[in-house]
């Protein structure tokens, strides 16, 4: 298996809201955040209940690094969000990693609460929706406990905290089982991250058939005691650029998941499973027809239309505008136009032409109706004004 594209967004979503642009102001203002209502919000109060990431995370007065603290609170620890966000982001260091994030005004579910605000790169969203259906904080503390006392670069924490999972939430309701699958994924992703297992992989002496067996998901994991080592502990194998190593075991987490999770996360996991098990890109090129690649781009903006006030939705917008722009741009190895005369490539047109024909209300859709009029205005050339929109697209909200 190639490493998936999604993956990246995996990382990102460890790491906080993949949403990193720089703030238009620096004042310290805040803003109330109104998302479009879904088909089962519509007209009910909403609450986001975020997990915290760090120890010692600071609850301060107002936005901003240099006001007042009211409180700390500690990873693991849950606060609830209270519909405000600054309208601004600040550069902060977390666990050695730069966030670029807003400040949420929250409330802690301390003994004591308090309220104040927090900074975005130590929260991660569990839940969005109504209050009276949010999942069992009790159950959920005690989950976050038992991760806090992994050390996520022991590869026998992936087994400890499945076992956790399996059985004492096993009979999560959606609400519940929403949040378990992110705090899991999270925990499995940041392994993933600080156990440096590729060091046992690279201990394998690797034939050739070996990677033709995990580029097609066939190799037996239980062939070598380092890769049953692995499975056992939630992770397959992936290969890319000569090499095969370690990730997350995706397809275990929707095995456990998929039918108990809310109908928004149960499409999530269904549409996150497609590119895992069939990956978009490799080695800076997309690997499967650009027509396929287009038709899950609508997927995922569809789905993206479909639950503005998704759980996810940082992950699911990026994800969406990644595919929707790299539709026009192409990437390093399959570019959107040829170098020398500067015309689309005709796998691109056709993609193009797919969307406007099937999808011609998508956000995809104007954007590729954009590009032909910059190009039709450059006389068929995908010249610097489209190269220029492009830019303008990624450095977009």
């Amino acid at each position: 298996m190639r490493i998936p594209f999604l993956l990246i967004f995996a990382l990102l979503f460890v790491l906080g809201s993949p949403a990193c642009r720089q703030a238009d102001t620096a004042e310290a203002e805040t803003q109330t955040t109104e998302s479009p209502a879904t088909d089962d919000l519509a007209g009910r109060p909403v609450m986001t209940l975020f997990a915290v990431k760090v120890d010692k995370l600071r609850l301060r007065k107002e936005p901003g690094q240099t006001t007042e603290v009211v409180a700390y609170v500690n990873e693991g620890d849950f606060v609830t969000g209270m519909g405000e966000v600054s309208n601004f982001r600040d550069t902060m260091e977390l666990r050695g990693i730069y966030y670029q994030e807003p400040y949420y005004k929250v409330i802690t579910n301390q003994t004591q609460p308090a309220t104040g605000y927090i900074f975005g790169g130590g929260l991660l969203p569990v839940y969005v929706g109504p209050a009276e259906k949010s999942p069992d904080l009790g159950r959920l503390t005690k989950f976050t406990a038992h991760l806090k006392s992994l050390p996520a670069a022991d590869l026998a924490s992936g087994e400890k905290a499945w076992t956790y999972v399996q059985e004492k939430l096993r009979d999560a309701d959606p609400a519940l089982a929403d949040a378990t699958y992110i705090l899991l994924q999270n925990f499995m992703t940041k392994m993933e991250m600080d156990g440096l297992f590729y060091s046992l992989t690279e201990q394998i002496q690797w034939k050739d058939e070996d990677y033709e067996a995990v580029y097609r998901e066939k190799y037996d994991m239980n062939a070598n005691p380092i890769t049953a080592s692995l499975a056992k502990n939630g992770f397959s194998l992936a290969t890319a650029e000569g090499m095969i190593f370690p990730v997350v075991n995706r397809q275990k987490l929707a095995d456990f998941f998929l039918n108990k999770v809310s109908p928004s996360l149960k499409e999530y996991i269904q549409l996150d499973l497609e590119d895992f098990h069939k990956p978009s890109m490799s080695d800076g090129g997309l690997v499967i027809p650009l027509e396929e690649y287009a038709t899950r781009a609508i997927a995922w903006e569809k789905f993206e239309t479909a639950y503005p006030r998704f759980v996810m939705s940082s992950i699911v917008h990026e994800h969406a505008k990644w595919m929707g722009i790299t539709l026009l741009g192409g990437v390093d190895n399959t570019p959107s136009y040829d170098y020398e005369t500067e015309e689309v490539r005709e796998d691109f047109e056709k993609a193009w032409a797919m969307i406007l024909a099937k999808h011609p209300e998508t956000r995809i859709a104007v954007q590729i109706r954009e590009m032909q009029a910059i190009i039709a205005q450059s006389g068929g050339k995908y010249s610097d004004s489209a190269l220029a929109y492009v830019q303008k697209l990624w450095e977009t909200e």
